[in-house]
């Protein structure tokens, strides 16, 4: 589905039901059904999904603060960005890191 691999590919940034279905040329309801029915997601769902693995893929791999991660993951409040990061992982994204930079990896 094209809508999915947009918002893929603009993880960082926002988009509305209502973007992807001008897109698409259905209307939001039509377009929110034909969605969850495809990816087994509503589309709000999915976006934050991506946005948080992004974070994480950057929690783990880079030293950068949360607050700028907040940002280039697409979230001007890092305390809001924080709080969808603990409802994904259980943890907030500074515990998070914490917790990873005790935990030995064999990949590396």
């Amino acid at each position: 589905m094209r809508s999915a691999a947009y918002l893929r590919n603009h993880a960082d940034r926002r988009v509305n039901v209502t973007d992807l279905a001008d897109m698409a040329g259905f209307s939001n309801s039509h377009f929110a059904a034909l969605f969850k029915r495809h990816t087994g997601f509503a589309v709000g769902y999915y976006q934050t999904q991506l946005r948080i693995a992004s974070a994480r893929e950057l929690l783990d791999t880079t030293n950068r603060s949360v607050e700028e991660i907040a940002n280039s993951v697409g979230y001007e409040d890092s305390y809001y960005f924080a709080r969808q990061f603990k409802k994904v992982h259980g943890v907030p994204p500074s515990i998070y890191r914490k917790h990873d930079e005790g935990v030995m990896r064999f990949d590396q």
